[in-house]
């Protein structure tokens, strides 16, 4: 009979027992981790391209009450909203996947179809930039919000005449081949849209210098509560849309809320462009201060200046001019509305190409440059699915940030590299201290333009909140809507 060694089997068992052992305690640690997510007492900080190697900063407070004092440390019970990222070098962001967001890269989005209509055929108001919408406020800066005025981007003025819009295929030819030189992956293909160059003739107008920052948005955003809204049904022309995203929404907003108002967590980002702000959250700031998006003729007439350059600044890329993929310090991020005055326009305007891609007023169209009779003040086709975006951002190579170079996204998208600015018709502006009147000059050959010194912005003054008007519903009454807010994906 065979002896079985019992003594031998327990000596093998010992390893087993340490394995169950370990992945209980692997188990028990899992559950605790989760168990402390769902709690709130473990927090997850994703590694972004939003800010690079950022310290913790002091919660900011922006209010509706333009005093001395709107800009104020929150409660220390609040816990400050941390990004820490890694400058991008490549083009293609970092950022963590987000379900509301698309990051720009070498391959452009199928253009959206639809069959264009010829103005003519519908009644003027509908034709107007801006359109008509649910915020009435009039045109004019003096009769629009004092506290969202009184913080608003100044205005350059930009003189009428004609100049020649869009490209020809040797530039965007030339432009695709610089592009792959960088390293990117550019098609001829992605400037057909900006065909043929033809000659648009246009009225004066005004254009804000700078693009609107944290600072002018979120006191926009506390003007809409003080009326019975936020931004999850605060904007839209004829229903209730998102304005934009909250932490709440997207962990890489920069924007919080509390039952009592918006605040913005981080000091140093206070005066960087607002981003993850939806085309209806744009026109309705934009109306907010009496003013309006500008149509894309007349942004693409700020950006190429009286000398009709492919960059603000002239016809060659320079790297120490603009924030984007290529500059010399890549940033990875949306920098300061002031910064890069080297690079403005020959009106003054600055980051017309790079830093953030901006929002204009007008329907996209992928043939419109080919249709006739677009060439007095156009504003695009009169209907559409998406908006049309200028001016490429932090993330893009030079190719998409040159004056001709057109993009399109949909007007309820909220994403990290798309911001805007405002405008405002000359005839419906008084001259005064929010315009300037001296414009950069610049030169073909891509030489840099003469900065103008702007004091930073800043919130003062004393408004009365009986003063700040009221926010009708389309039906003329004022009221709260009751509509549900739109759902956005």
């Amino acid at each position: 009979m065979t002896r079985i060694d019992y003594n031998r089997r327990r000596r093998g068992g010992a390893w087993q027992w340490t394995i169950i052992g370990l992945l209980i305690g692997f188990g028990c640690a899992v559950v605790v981790l989760l168990s402390g997510l769902m709690l709130g007492l473990v927090q997850f900080t994703p590694d972004g391209a939003s800010v690079a190697a950022r310290p913790s900063q002091t919660p900011f407070l922006i209010t509706t009450t333009p005093d001395p004092n709107a800009v104020v440390p929150v409660s220390e019970t609040q816990t400050p909203f941390i990004v820490t990222a890694t400058a991008d070098t490549s083009g293609i962001s970092t950022l963590p996947a987000a379900s509301t967001m698309i990051f720009p890269t070498d391959t452009l989005m199928p253009a959206a179809t639809l069959a264009l209509t010829t103005q003519s055929n519908l009644p003027a108001a509908t034709i107007t930039p801006g359109g008509i919408g649910d915020l009435s406020v009039p045109d004019l800066i003096g009769g629009a919000v004092p506290s969202l005025v009184s913080i608003a981007s100044q205005l350059v003025p930009v003189e009428a005449g004609q100049f020649q819009m869009g490209s020809s295929p040797a530039e965007v030819a030339e432009a695709v081949r610089q592009c792959i030189d960088q390293g990117g992956a550019c098609q001829t293909s992605y400037g057909d849209d900006s065909l043929p160059a033809h000659t648009v003739t246009l009225d004066a107008f005004l254009i804000e210098r700078t693009e609107v920052t944290y600072t002018q948005y979120i006191t926009f955003l506390n003007y809409l509560k003080t009326q019975g809204r936020d931004h999850t049904n605060g904007c839209g022309t004829t229903t209730p849309q998102r304005c934009a995203d909250t932490i709440r929404e997207n962990s890489l907003s920069y924007i919080e809320v509390d039952p009592a108002s918006y605040f913005i967590k981080l000091e140093f980002v206070t005066e960087t462009p607002a981003v993850f702000v939806t085309w209806y959250g744009a026109d309705a700031y934009c109306r907010a201060v009496g003013r309006r998006l500008p149509t894309e003729a007349e942004w693409e007439r700020t950006a190429r200046g009286i000398s009709n350059t492919l960059y603000p600044w002239g016809n060659d890329f320079l790297a120490a001019n603009a924030n984007t993929a290529g500059s010399e310090t890549p940033a990875g991020a949306p920098l300061d509305a002031l910064q890069f005055q080297i690079g403005a326009s020959g009106f003054g305007a600055l980051n017309m190409a790079g830093n953030v891609a901006e929002w204009t007023a007008d329907w996209y169209g992928a043939t419109y440059y080919s249709q006739a009779g677009n060439n007095q003040n156009p504003t695009g086709p009169i209907s559409g699915i998406n908006r049309v975006v200028r001016g490429g951002s932090f993330a893009d190579r030079p190719f998409f940030a040159r004056s001709v170079q057109r993009t399109d996204r949909a007007p309820d998208q909220r994403l990290p590299f798309i911001g805007f600015r405002c405008a405002s018709d000359e005839s419906s502006t008084t001259l005064d201290s929010t315009i300037l009147t001296t414009p950069n000059t610049t030169n073909t050959t891509g030489g840099a333009a003469s900065p103008l010194t702007v004091p930073a912005f800043s919130v003062t003054g004393t408004v009365d909140p009986a003063s700040l008007g009221a926010i009708s519903t389309p039906d003329g009454s004022g009221a709260s809507p009751t509509l549900p807010p739109t759902q956005i994906p």
